[in-house]
């Protein structure tokens, strides 16, 4: 699953999955996802180890750029401790008009 999808945009690879099954997903699906990916992000998600000194290490301004969703990128921020060393540097690819 991570080779095929991570990175790519849920809905497209909700249609390629629908097309090789022959039917449509289930119509929560979308909300079944979010779901499941809260729960697991609360239990496992954290940052990775180092990760702070090699940013302190910078001599530069660093920002998030993710496919997720803003909300999905203030909640990891969030569970790894790390959103207030970005603040106002975040950005999702739903901002942007060709993000996915």
């Amino acid at each position: 699953m991570f080779a095929r999808f991570l990175g790519r945009a849920t809905h497209d690879s909700m249609r390629e999955v629908e097309t090789e099954w022959g039917r449509p997903l289930p119509a929560d699906f979308v909300a079944q996802l979010k779901s499941r990916l809260e729960v697991a992000f609360a239990a496992e998600l954290k940052a990775v180890p180092h990760l702070e000194s090699a940013l302190d290490a910078l001599d530069r301004p660093v920002c998030v750029a993710s496919s997720g969703t803003p909300e999905k990128i203030a909640t990891s921020l969030r569970l790894t401790e790390l959103g207030a060393r970005f603040a106002a540097r975040i950005f999702s690819a739903t901002e942007v008009a060709r993000g996915n």
